[in-house]
């Protein structure tokens, strides 16, 4: 568990610092979840690492509990996941009117990037 805290701290680091795109950490292959609990629900990703690479990010539960939770959901999942495989990493841009699941999702990225990197 310690262990885990670590690297969650590890991976916040280098994402508040501002590492450049070569800093970034390598990831071992196979599926990583993360999930965090938001204002207007659970947010819960999957994210497939191939070749030490981000290849694709699964939404498992975003916010549906209100019909603009909905749409926001449907708008905001495109863009995080292309964010996502673009940066490699945590240092995503977050989406305007959709802040607050923007920084679910980043933090859920944290979880699931921070298992991914254990050596």
């Amino acid at each position: 568990m310690l262990n885990h805290r670590i690297s969650v701290l590890a991976v916040l680091a280098l994402f508040l610092a501002g590492a450049p795109a070569c800093a970034q950490p390598k990831y071992k292959d196979g599926t990583y979840t993360g999930d965090t609990e938001i204002e207007w629900g659970q947010v819960s990703i999957k994210v497939v690492i191939q070749g030490g690479k981000i290849v694709d990010v699964l939404f498992l539960k975003m916010p549906d509990d209100r019909p603009r939770s909905v749409e926001i959901t449907e708008f905001v999942q495109p863009r995080l996941k292309s964010e996502i495989i673009s940066a490699q990493g945590v240092a995503i841009h977050m989406v305007s009117t959709a802040t607050v699941t923007s920084y679910g999702v980043r933090t859920a990225l944290v979880s699931a990037l921070a298992a991914a990197s254990k050596k």
